[in-house]
């Protein structure tokens, strides 16, 4: 189990370093165009790196197992005498932590720079940002490794992803609307609206990602090894 943790590491160790890269670009960019505003330039890189978070997840989620797939060792994978919930878990657990581990480089890069260029900047004026970057990357990456679950070519996974995504999105948008009279209500108190808001993006965000984690599961459990169905034809 471990040598599989390390192989998925291994394969995506590059990625770690996407949003870091972006969070730096997004500040000589920003610092290029007002050198005088290193604050600003700062706080960029971060809003940067935050939008960079969920093409991040889409990456590494749909190659999850499409990438299996697509170099042919899907069924030497499946063959292992190892059950396969705990395959599936521990590349699940693989791709988390590269996601995780490349957002908080890419904050703690951010970080640096303000410590070290403007002590006194205020790295995240406005939060709204990183909270909608937040629940998209869930949205991206829960929708990627779904499609993965049953994909064999990673850049229709990438689609498929993307799409999934964006369309639990909409959703969660469309529910957020249909409580815009309750959310009135508590325009006069901002941080109550606010909190109503994160509550109910977080909760609709997390019961995706349960059921679209949940359903690769089964579809991972239930594949047989040199068998296709239709929606591998398909894909």
């Amino acid at each position: 189990m471990r040598a599989l943790l390390w192989k998925e590491w291994r394969e995506k160790r590059l990625l770690v370093v996407l949003a870091p890269v972006a969070s730096i670009l997004g500040f000589v960019v920003s610092l290029v165009q007002s050198p005088h505003y290193l604050d600003r330039a700062c706080s960029d890189g971060l809003v940067v790196a935050s939008l960079m978070w969920p093409v991040f997840a889409l990456l590494i989620g749909a190659g999850m197992m499409a990438n299996e797939r697509d170099r042919g060792t899907h069924p030497f994978l499946l063959s292992q005498p190892i059950p396969r919930s705990r395959l599936w878990l521990a590349k699940l657990t693989a791709q988390i932590a590269v996601l995780c581990i490349g957002m908080l480089i890419s904050v703690g890069v951010c970080a640096g720079m303000s410590a070290f260029l403007a002590p006194q900047a205020v790295l995240m004026r406005d939060s709204s940002d990183m909270r909608l970057s937040a629940f998209l990357t869930v949205n991206f990456f829960a929708g990627a490794v779904l499609v993965s679950s049953f994909s064999a070519r990673p850049l229709i996974t990438i689609a498929g992803g993307l799409l999934v995504g964006l369309l639990m999105a909409l959703l969660e948008v469309g529910m957020l609307l249909g409580l815009a009279g309750v959310l009135f209500l508590t325009l006069s108190i901002r941080h109550i609206g606010d909190i109503a808001v994160v509550c109910t993006m977080a909760s609709l965000s997390a019961v995706f990602a349960v059921f679209a984690l949940g359903l690769s599961r089964a579809l991972i459990l239930s594949d047989e090894v040199g068998r296709t169905n239709w929606l591998t034809r398909w894909s």
